[in-house]
């Protein structure tokens, strides 16, 4: 995020403020569904297992929390009954962070996206936003050359 010059802070924030329905859409996967149930079913093991995860990325919209980074995670400590979540709590309403934030986030950890899903995601970077080649590379782990 600092990268992108996104400020953020971290917070306990309860589940309940977490809107996971409408963060299902939040331009993550690029052609895939946005949950796998069966991500979200080895998550929960692990977290009733004691296994650490990285701390979701909300965006904060006063009204609710926004899943920036973090939909399977959402959907298993749900599936565990925990009450709150440890969260990087985005302050910004730039359509960088609404847009970008997410198809990055989701190209290095959680239910991953494949190479394809990547290269969309850079070539979205290029045209919407002016990330060079390089960059849009660097942003979603590919070599400049697949762009």
């Amino acid at each position: 995020m600092k990268a992108l010059g996104i400020k953020w802070e971290t917070a306990t924030v309860p589940i309940e403020d977490i809107n996971d329905e409408e963060s299902l859409h939040n331009y993550a996967r690029a052609e895939a569904q946005p949950i796998n149930y069966d991500v979200v079913s080895d998550f929960a093991q692990a977290m009733r297992n004691g296994d650490s995860f990285p701390m979701m990325v909300l965006l904060d919209r006063k009204k609710d929390k926004f899943i920036l980074g973090g939909n399977h995670r959402t959907a298993g400590y749900k599936e565990i009954g925990a009450e709150q979540v440890e969260a990087y709590i985005v302050k910004s309403d730039d359509e960088v962070a609404k847009e970008l934030l997410p198809r990055i986030l989701n190209s290095g950890h959680g239910y991953r996206q494949d190479r394809k899903e990547k290269l969309l995601h850079a070539i979205f970077a290029i045209s919407k936003y002016g990330y060079t080649a390089k960059e849009a590379a660097g942003l979603f782990g590919l070599n400049e050359k697949t762009i």
